[in-house]
């Protein structure tokens, strides 16, 4: 005679074992030939549907599915629309051109964009579309990049992508792993405010990395990271980049970093706020050891922070080359808008810098291992009273200084060596540092507002208008067909 329990525990093993029937049944019911035809909601119960090879996922008029996992095998969708998924884990080969988060009725839930992105392949020209919607994902330690866009995949974002808290020191909201890729619109919004970590300096928005060549990120908003709003690294050279019409604010390291690429442009953009810890500039182009940059062109882009655009090789000479800066407004707080170092072929041009830091601070730096540098027809403005800046700063080789408006209510113009300094507009008290090594320079058809002082040796001038006062007594300097007007 059994017992009670033991008839109970009876019951529950053959309830099991029908719900387990029942819901291999349910699985297998929409399959026609190689197709899996879905006419109704049709619940997995945690359950995995493996499509056959080659086959298409078909959606009829109220089909959709809940509760469980499906695995594509090099699978189509048709038929899909709003809803078809609710619960749904997505993994295996997939092979859709057009794919959109409305399918994911849940898809307001955290990491549920994960699985709209499974659907996607580097071996299908996909497209990606995010509705307009706040989406929360989150990124571990097993994978720091939140979401990862292929190869051959246009994202298309409407919507604003969150990221949760976490206390890594590198990861992203959206990494790219692969060539030919777009990424268009949307917001994306770091977790610098909700970060549980004080370490690390490399929590980026939107990260371009490991090789990746024709890149496109445009129309994006790029808010709060705890390292880069975009970040274009790894270590592999990254190669046909475009980064153009976006807003990056508040972010901890840099608005846009540049540290392993060839042919780059960014262009027609806005950054402001970057500050939290070094070097916390605009726009920073600066390869690691084993990188370089070569042939990158910011544009038209407006930054105003405490630092502005920086240009390094911190660590050998000349891994950044052929650099151009141009049509851009950079407006400082706390440090010079344009720094660079180490650097052979740089080109500014057509720009305004304006600082009003006050201090032994300058408008332009162009610092040790700079070579083949022309500073062309830009407006350069140091809007404070203190007497101890420059204006343009260059111990560079072979700099080229001409037609630019150059403008201070105090301080100097000019602190630089071997510079030929040409057809400028200073509006500076003094044009030039009297100290020894501001030596070698050729000051030609410049109009000067102010007055020159040269005690240093190798200095010329020539064929100037100079309204201040004049004294040139450095060794060897050369002073002649300059008009004076008292």
């Amino acid at each position: 005679m059994h017992s009670s329990k033991s008839l109970a525990f009876i019951f529950a093993i053959i309830g099991i074992l029908l719900l387990s029937l029942n819901s291999c049944s349910t699985i297998q019911s929409g399959l026609k030939g190689n197709d899996y035809v879905v006419n109704q909601k049709i619940d997995l119960r945690g359950g995995t549907l493996i499509l056959p090879r080659g086959g298409v996922l078909r959606f009829g008029e109220n089909g959709c599915l809940t509760n469980g996992t499906i695995k594509g095998n090099k699978t189509k969708i048709e038929g899909a629309k709003k809803g078809v998924f609710n619960g749904i884990h997505i993994t295996g080969e997939w092979v859709i051109k057009k794919i959109c988060s409305d399918y994911f009725k849940d898809s307001y839930k955290d990491d549920v964009l994960k699985e709209l992105f499974a659907l996607s392949s580097a071996n299908v020209a996909n497209e990606i579309i995010i509705r307009p919607g706040e989406y929360w994902v989150t990124a571990t330690a097993d994978n720091k990049f939140a979401l990862v866009l292929p190869g051959n995949t246009t994202l298309k974002n409407e919507g604003v992508i969150r990221l949760r808290g976490n206390n890594l020191i590198s990861y992203a909201v959206l990494a790219t792993s692969g060539h030919n890729v777009k990424i268009e619109g949307g917001t994306y919004h770091g977790e610098r405010n909700l970060h549980q970590g004080t370490t690390g300096e490399w929590g980026h928005g939107i990260r371009l990395t490991e090789g990746a060549s024709s890149v496109t990120v445009k129309n994006v908003r790029v808010y709060d990271c705890w390292g880069d709003g975009v970040a274009i690294d790894g270590n592999k050279v990254n190669t046909d980049v475009l980064v153009e019409h976006f807003e990056i604010s508040n972010c901890r390291r840099q608005g846009i970093s540049v540290i392993f690429a060839k042919d780059c442009i960014i262009r027609n953009g806005n950054i402001t706020n970057i500050q939290g810890t070094e070097p916390h500039l605009g726009i920073d182009i600066e390869p690691n050891s084993n990188g370089y940059c070569e042939n990158v062109t910011i544009d038209n882009v407006i930054i105003e922070s405490e630092k502005g655009i920086g240009v390094f090789t911190a660590l050998k000479e000349f891994q950044t080359r052929q650099v151009t800066i141009r049509n851009c407004k950079v407006r400082t707080t706390g440090y010079a808008p344009f720094y660079a170092s180490r650097c052979d072929g740089l080109i500014l041009k057509g720009n305004e810098f304006t600082t009003t830091v006050e201090g032994q601070n300058h408008v332009i730096v162009i610092n040790t291992a700079v070579k083949n540098c022309i500073i062309e027809n830009n407006t350069i403005k140091h809007l404070s009273k203190d007497k101890q800046h420059y204006c343009i700063y260059s111990s560079g080789e072979k700099v080229r200084i001409i037609g630019n408006n150059i403008y201070s209510e105090a301080g100097v113009a000019f602190y630089t060596s071997n510079a030929v300094i040409e057809n400028n507009h200073v509006d500076v008290p003094q044009l030039m540092i009297r100290v020894n090594n501001a030596n070698g320079n050729v000051f030609r058809k410049n109009t000067i507002l102010g007055g020159i002082q040269s005690i240093a040796p190798d200095n010329q001038f020539i064929e100037n208008e100079v309204a201040g006062e004049v004294s040139v007594k450095g060794p060897r300097n050369i002073y002649k067909d300059n008009k004076e007007k008292k």
